[in-house]
């Protein structure tokens, strides 16, 4: 049985020294060409390595550009006044719902309401035209106030909620200049 397999044209057919050649030469080819796999998945290791170091490298920057922020975060509060939490990223400045909330807190809305007259009367003296003149306006009346210790106590308030007199008085002025402005560009208009 053994002899018939070898003796069977077809097997002869297939071990002949072409196709035997050719089966060598298309196995040494495919040894070759896996060869060229391994440099390649060498390549990409290398790559993804050093795109690993360049992540890093990135993750690093970011991590010292935030730092450098909250630096800069900390001086605009402590040397302006600019508290982030309590103003809108955008001009003019909003207040924020935590400005909101200090506004409320110091009651100024009702005192505006009963001096009405007198705000907006020290606002005009300032020869406002336009909304930036009303806003600088107001920052000065607020100003007046607290050095002449006009309505409330501006300093305690401050104090009470943990900030500067200034951060206070920019939460007030902003709401003075939104009241300032539907009052005295309306009238003008």
């Amino acid at each position: 049985m053994i002899n018939e397999f070898f003796n069977n044209p077809y097997f002869q057919y297939l071990v002949s020294p072409a196709i035997t050649a050719s089966i060598i030469v298309f196995a040494v080819a495919k040894i070759i060409n896996i060869g060229e796999f391994k440099e390649r998945f060498k390549n990409l290791e290398k790559n993804l390595n050093n795109l690993d170091k360049d992540t890093n490298k990135i993750k690093s920057t970011i991590k010292n550009i935030e730092m450098d922020l909250t630096i800069m975060k900390a001086h605009l509060i402590s040397e302006t006044g600019m508290d982030t939490s309590l103003f809108s990223k955008n001009s003019p400045l909003t207040l924020t719902t935590k400005g909101e909330n200090l506004l409320d807190q110091t009651e100024f809305r009702s005192v505006y309401k009963e001096n009405k007259d007198w705000f907006l009367d020290e606002i005009k003296k300032h020869n406002v035209e336009t909304e930036s003149d009303i806003d600088e306006a107001s920052y000065e009346v607020m100003e007046y106030c607290r050095d002449n210790e006009k309505f409330i106590d501006y300093k305690e308030i401050a104090y009470q909620n943990g900030l500067t007199t200034e951060v206070l008085l920019k939460v007030l002025a902003i709401y003075l200049r939104e009241e300032a402005i539907k009052e005295i560009l309306k009238k003008s208009t």
